[in-house]
């Protein structure tokens, strides 16, 4: 059975509840007929492989570079907090692709900056 929340628009109570759903007031998860959106907890942001990082040189030409040491010790050292640092650990000793959460994705995009300009080019693309 469906969970009966009160709309937003309208404040009515669970004795003057519509006869039928959609009509305003109480009704389940539905605000004028149209079905409201619901985030995704804990979905997974990307897979990334640190190891293979693509960028392109002055040329335009695409090469493999790898980012582990790097993006790693960038974390490691630039952190905040425990799960940052942790983060830094992970990247630093990941060989091949790593999944990463919506919040490591975070996390890397953070400290985007500290990197130089192709790197941060090629940590953007796959992110």
């Amino acid at each position: 059975m469906a969970v009966i929340q009160p709309c937003k628009r309208r404040r009515a109570t669970p004795e003057a509840r519509p006869a039928e759903k959609g009509d305003g007031g109480w009704h389940s998860h539905t605000c004028n007929g149209k079905k409201q959106k619901q985030k995704k907890k804990g979905t997974m942001g990307k897979k990334v492989n640190w190891k293979e990082l693509m960028l392109t040189d002055i040329e335009g030409n695409e090469f493999a570079f790898d980012a582990r040491k790097t993006v790693g010790n960038v974390l490691f050292n630039m952190a905040d907090d425990v799960a940052e640092h942790d983060l830094g650990v992970a990247i630093y000793h990941s060989d091949g692709e790593m999944d990463m959460s919506d919040e490591q994705v975070r996390i890397v995009r953070k400290y985007l900056g500290a990197w130089k300009y192709v790197l941060r080019q090629g940590i953007e693309r796959i992110l």
